[in-house]
């Protein structure tokens, strides 16, 4: 049985394909156990009134998803996922919090490094499921993003290259640039 959602724990974050586009979705690191620990020792479950409510999290990727559950009369309540544009792309548990994982990969794919980089910086910082980066995460999102990136490279190389010839080539009354182009 499931009792109504948490307002405290719904998001309402929403990635967009915008490059400006900003989350509602906030981020923090926190020590599990002690959490849990902290979560189960001062809270009363609102529906049986008697039981403790204990804390976990769900993992996928770098992100995760908090899970409550009483230990009394078994009931759960789990926060939403955050939404995403890229929805169509993904499967179920991929979608948990994909753009966690997006950016961080986007951030290891920015500075040259690739998915055992990344697996040895969440393994250094005991970051559940470092795995995953080393095996299909990482590969999967680097190949959702590559097409957009290359797009948006193209279109600047071009961008530049025309402004280039154009400010060269301004001083040459023989040159006719709109013919160039």
């Amino acid at each position: 049985m499931k009792v109504k959602k948490n307002p405290f724990l719904s998001n309402k974050g929403v990635l967009n394909d915008k490059p400006s586009a900003k989350s509602d979705n906030k981020r923090c690191i926190i020590e599990e156990k002690g959490m849990s620990e902290l979560k189960e020792r001062n809270t009363i479950c609102s529906h049986c009134k008697k039981g403790r409510v204990k804390l976990t999290f769900r993992h996928c990727g770098v992100a995760t998803i908090p899970r409550l559950s009483c230990n009394t009369c078994a009931v759960s309540d789990e926060g939403d996922v955050a939404k995403t544009s890229w929805q169509k792309m993904t499967a179920h548990e991929q979608l948990t919090d994909y753009e966690l994982n997006f950016k961080f990969v986007q951030a290891f794919v920015g500075c040259g490094d690739g998915p055992t980089e990344a697996s040895r910086f969440l393994t250094f910082c005991s970051v559940p499921n470092a795995t995953t980066m080393k095996s299909n995460t990482f590969g999967s999102m680097e190949a959702a993003a590559s097409s957009t990136i290359e797009e948006i490279t193209r279109e600047q190389l071009t961008a530049n290259l025309l402004k280039e010839v154009e400010l060269t080539m301004a001083e040459d009354n023989d040159f006719d640039f709109e013919l160039w182009k």
